[in-house]
């Protein structure tokens, strides 16, 4: 169902991935492959209730990185800081530093 790409790839395309899509039959997340950089592998699949890395993103290794929803949140908030629109790079690198600080928060592992 997911198509692995490169992180990078997902954030630039972050609107793409619409909740309200079938595809998505609940709150698609992307999970990715440790360390997290602009090269990681990565895919976006539905999240599952009680789950959380879905089999086919364990299958190749990848592990719980963030909702797409919260991605969007967190370069809309780095946009709106910036004077100028930030590079894909630029946001990817942001997200590379929220989601354990997330995890950390919710006590997520």
């Amino acid at each position: 169902m997911g198509k692995k790409m490169k992180l990078l790839d997902i954030v630039g395309r972050l609107s793409e991935f619409d909740e309200e899509d079938p595809v998505y039959a609940a709150e698609p997340t992307i999970y990715a492959a440790e360390p997290w950089t602009e090269d990681s592998d990565a895919m976006v699949l539905p999240q599952q209730d009680g789950v959380l890395v879905p089999a086919e993103a364990a299958k190749e290794g990848l592990a719980y990185f963030l909702e797409i929803n919260l991605a969007i949140e967190i370069t809309e908030a780095l946009v709106a800081s910036q004077k100028e629109k930030p590079s894909v790079p630029l946001s990817a690198n942001a997200l590379f530093i929220m989601p354990p600080m997330l995890r950390e928060k919710l006590n997520v592992d």
